[in-house]
């Protein structure tokens, strides 16, 4: 698999919980809307969100930066069955923006998803199941964005890479009650061009280290 420098990054993201964050940090709307391509500079946003938790920089001279809030949602359904079994959500939130040589920032994507956790007796499962078998009809060059949508659901994160091309992220993640601090993880990553066909792709299997608890009741 090729080009795939500027996503492998994004392998690396954990779970976190609510509350952890600043208003700024938790990449609300309001917040965001300051970020103005042509006009707002690195700097400004850097004094606004910090740092990023990535930042990428390719052999034509851009830097492509992504921020990530993550956070368990509980349920309100009044239904005591329903919340045992669908206990809540994981809000995902992702800024992705690019600078130029002057950093000022050229390209900017803010997107936001939710995924439901699912409860089957023991064990807690959130996304959409992905195996390696899952994946094999994805074929680079042919594939087209709405296949790939229509097998996994709405993606968890959409970015792009130093090039501007579209990148789609989905997860899943599968873990028993006790061990939230050590789940099954997949993610799969793909890179479109300009005709909504996948370009390249990548599917991991790992538990990272980073991934923090999720506390699910």
């Amino acid at each position: 698999m090729k080009r795939l420098a500027s996503v492998l990054g994004l392998l690396a993201f954990g779970l976190l919980i609510a509350g952890c964050a600043s208003f700024a940090k938790r990449l609300e709307v309001s917040s965001v809307s300051k970020i103005q391509p042509a006009t707002t500079t690195r700097a400004e946003v850097e004094a606004w969100f910090g740092h990023p938790k990535e930042t990428v920089l390719n052999s034509s001279g851009k830097t492509v930066v992504r921020y990530f809030f993550r956070e368990f949602q509980p349920s309100t359904d009044v239904s005591w069955n329903v919340r045992h079994f669908e206990p809540g959500q994981i809000l995902f939130r992702t800024l992705t923006l690019r600078y130029g040589a002057s950093n000022v920032v050229e390209q900017k994507l803010h997107d936001q998803s939710l995924t439901p956790i699912h409860r089957t007796n023991a064990w807690f499962s959130a996304g959409p199941g992905l195996t390696p078998e899952s994946v094999t009809f994805i074929k680079t060059d042919s594939t087209k964005e709405a296949e790939a949508v229509a097998r996994f659901g709405a993606p968890s994160s959409r970015t792009f890479d130093g090039e501007g091309r579209p990148v789609l992220i989905w997860f899943s993640v599968k873990t028993r009650q006790t061990s939230w601090s050590d789940p099954d993880i997949q993610k799969l990553m793909l890179v479109f061009d300009e005709r909504h066909l996948i370009r390249d792709f990548v599917f991991v299997e790992h538990a990272p280290s980073e991934f923090e608890p999720l506390m699910v009741h």
